[in-house]
């Protein structure tokens, strides 16, 4: 809690007020019961209303009865820690701004009062909702007109086609279900920004995942072993840790250049440590250190370079990390670290 003692040196009290003043953030100053105090001029700007109209009104009138509403543990939290919550704010003319507000309860004259800053944030907002369009763009228009592509790829390869038309045509399906991958992966990284942290059964996930993946390991030759599982273990993760278990086995498939993959689980120190390592090519030193920057791939004709880039920022959503190292196998070995629930 901030405190303001009456007493205050006067230019003390001075730099206070033309720091209320002149931040271009709109301050209010409120009592317990939410009548404003005092507010600085972009508080006046934000709002359309003068200063004198402001003072004596109370907070809630300046919040449209559709806005967010918050529970109390919420803002007990948010005032605690100074963290922001987003809400509409109403001006005089009736128009509604997106807001970001903070609020601090300062003493002043031996009484609390809460001082509040407020952001104008509706370019912010205008930015989500564009990228949202992108993203959806993306996702169902791209995403469906590369199916009906890949669809008639595969009706071409019924007919009689010379052998180098053949190859093409194969090139060209690969391709197409090259980008719906990358596509697959862009929408994972926007719900990864999204998603909220629960406790859930990181074994099952794992086996999940072995389900679909044996089919294909099967089809390059490459054995998948998993460790004796001996207890269920519950982890702070979501939806998306498949995604992060899929993208490394299935990197190791395509690209290990091994015949064998192992997976096995210990816990230690309050985190699930998942380790995913196979008996291929290995990992060199400098390619550890880029491995999990965005874009970055090895063979730019193969891979987009998002597959481990959207694994470490998952796992960072998770409160986890993850390790390359090499493996005794031969190849190379991923520590997957998730805290326990």
């Amino acid at each position: 809690m901030i405190n303001m003692e009456e007493d205050e040196p006067k230019e003390t009290l001075k730099k206070y007020n033309i720091l209320f003043e002149e931040l271009s953030d709109a301050l209010f100053l409120e009592d317990t019961d939410g009548e404003i105090l005092e507010v600085n001029k972009s508080a006046c700007e934000l709002l359309g209303y003068d200063y004198n109209e402001l003072i004596g009104m109370n907070v809630d009138d300046l919040v449209p009865e559709d806005a967010p509403a918050f529970l109390p543990d919420e803002i007990d939290e948010a005032t605690r820690e100074g963290k922001p919550l987003e809400t509409l704010n109403e001006r005089k003319d009736g128009s509604l701004v997106p807001i970001e507000l903070r609020g601090r309860i300062i003493e002043l004259k031996g009484e609390k009062k809460m001082l509040l800053s407020v952001r104008d944030i509706t370019e912010r907002k205008e930015a989500e909702e564009r990228e949202k369009f992108l993203h959806s763009l993306l996702r169902h228009d791209v995403r469906n007109k590369g199916q009906v592509v890949f669809g008639y790829l595969e009706l071409l390869k019924d007919f009689d086609l010379h052998e180098d038309a053949k190859g093409y045509t194969k090139k060209a399906m690969d391709g197409v279900q090259e980008m719906m991958e990358i596509i697959e992966k862009v929408r994972n990284l926007r719900k990864a920004e999204e998603e909220k942290i629960k406790e859930l059964d990181v074994f099952s996930t794992v086996r999940e995942c072995m389900k679909r993946l044996r089919p294909q390991a099967k089809v390059k030759g490459v054995e998948i072993i998993v460790e004796p599982h001996d207890e269920d273990y519950i982890v702070k993760g979501g939806s998306l840790l498949d995604c992060v278990f899929s993208n490394i086995i299935e990197n190791s498939i395509q690209h290990s250049e091994g015949s064998k993959i192992k997976i096995s689980e210990k816990s230690e120190d309050g985190e699930v440590i998942y380790t995913i390592e196979d008996n291929g090519k290995g990992i060199s030193d400098e390619n550890k250190e880029k491995i999990f920057d965005k874009g970055y791939t090895t063979d730019p004709e193969r891979g987009s370079g998002l597959g481990m880039f959207l694994v470490k920022m998952l796992l960072e959503n998770y409160g986890g990390i993850i390790k390359v190292k090499d493996s005794e196998l031969g190849g190379a070995r991923f520590d997957v670290h998730l805290q326990k629930a």
